[in-house]
C-alpha cells in the first residue's frame, strides 16, 4: 500500500514545512493502523481508527467529567429519504464551490462513527439556548442527549459523509472550507482556525509548542465555541483517511470539553488550556489521528 504525506495547513497559506521526523512519526503512527501492536485493538468504526483501551479518566488535576458519553449505536441503518434531503440541503447551503455533497455516495448503513454529527448538534444545541441560560445550566439540560449515537445522528453523518473536493479546483484551506460546509447545516460556519498542531506520539518539544499553539488562539477570545477536530491525511477527494470531531466551550463562568466518545468534561479554573490540551492528547492517542486544529464557530 503506497501513502504519500499530504499537506499541512499553516495560518497563512495552509501549507507548512514538516520535518523529516515528524514524516517518520506520521510513516510510523500509519503503519501501526496497518498493523497494530499487541496493546492496540480495531475500534471497528474505521479500517484505520484505533483505540487504547478505557476512556480519559472521570477526573484528573485539570479536569472532571460531568457527563458520561459514548458512541454506542454509530454504526447502522440510517433514514435514507432523509439523508437524500440532507445532501441535497448540504449542498445548496455550501458556501464553496470546491466541495459538493453527493447524493450519489449516500450509503444505507453508516459504519465509523458520527462524531461530527454529534459534535455539530451538540454546540448548535448550545448556542441557541445561550441567551438564556447559564453554561453550566445549557450543559446538564442538553447532556443526556448527546451520551451515545441514534438513529438521527447516523442519519446526519452519512449526509456530512458524501462531502468531497472538486479534484480540478483545490481549495485554498480544505480542512476549514469542510468544517464550513457541514456547520451551513446549522446555519453557522468559521469565523476563525488556530494553526494545526502535533500532539499525539510526539517529543516533548513538539508537545510543548502544541499547547503553546492553544493557549495563543484561545486567548484572542473571551468566549466561544469551538470545534476541535483530529485527523489522519490522506490524497483521498475526503482529505482524510479518518478523524474525530469534538467541542470545547470558553464561558467567563467555566470552560467544558464534549468528546462524543468520552462524554462532557469540565475543565478546571485556571488551568483551561492545560485541562483541554490533555484531552486532547487522549482524544488524538484513541483516534490515531496525529493532527489537531481547532476552528471557533460562528455565533
Amino acid at each position: 500500500m503506497s501513502f504519500t504525506i499530504p499537506f499541512i495547513e499553516n495560518q497563512n497559506c495552509g501549507f507548512l514545512d514538516v520535518s523529516r521526523e515528524e514524516r517518520l512519526s506520521l510513516r510510523d503512527i500509519f503503519n501501526a493502523a496497518i498493523d497494530p501492536a499487541p496493546n492496540w485493538e480495531p475500534r471497528g468504526r474505521s479500517a484505520f481508527a484505533l483505540s487504547r483501551k478505557g476512556d480519559p479518566e472521570d477526573q484528573t488535576f485539570y479536569f472532571k467529567k460531568i457527563c458520561h458519553g459514548n458512541q454506542d449505536e454509530c454504526s447502522g441503518p440510517i433514514d435514507y429519504s432523509l439523508g437524500q434531503d440532507y445532501c441535497d440541503a448540504l449542498d445548496d447551503l455550501k458556501e464553496s464551490t470546491r466541495i459538493s455533497f453527493s447524493e450519489e455516495r449516500l450509503v444505507r448503513d453508516l459504519t465509523g462513527g458520527s462524531c461530527s454529527a454529534m459534535a455539530f448538534e451538540f454546540a448548535d444545541d448550545y448556542l441557541r439556548r445561550r441567551p438564556f441560560a447559564s453554561a453550566e445550566e445549557i450543559i446538564h439540560a442538553i447532556g443526556p442527549k448527546y451520551r451515545q449515537s441514534s438513529l438521527a445522528f447516523r442519519t446526519v453523518q452519512a449526509a456530512f459523509n458524501t462531502l468531497h473536493r472538486d479534484p480540478i479546483t483545490p481549495s485554498h484551506d480544505f480542512m476549514r472550507d469542510k468544517i464550513g460546509a457541514m456547520l451551513r447545516f446549522y446555519d453557522r460556519t468559521i469565523s476563525d482556525s488556530s494553526d494545526l498542531f502535533f500532539t499525539e506520539r510526539c517529543t516533548p518539544k513538539e508537545d510543548a509548542n502544541s499547547l503553546k499553539k492553544i493557549e495563543l488562539f484561545l486567548s484572542q477570545f473571551e468566549e466561544g465555541v469551538f470545534v476541535v477536530r483530529c485527523l489522519f491525511p490522506d490524497d483521498s477527494d475526503k482529505g482524510e483517511a479518518y478523524g474525530h470531531s469534538t467541542v470545547f466551550i470558553k464561558t467567563a463562568d467555566g470552560q467544558y470539553f464534549y468528546d462524543p466518545d468520552a462524554g462532557i468534561f469540565r475543565l478546571t479554573e485556571g488551568s483551561e488550556a492545560n485541562g483541554l490540551h490533555q484531552l486532547v492528547k487522549k482524544m488524538m492517542l484513541r483516534s490515531a489521528a496525529p493532527f489537531g486544529r481547532i476552528y471557533k464557530i460562528t455565533q
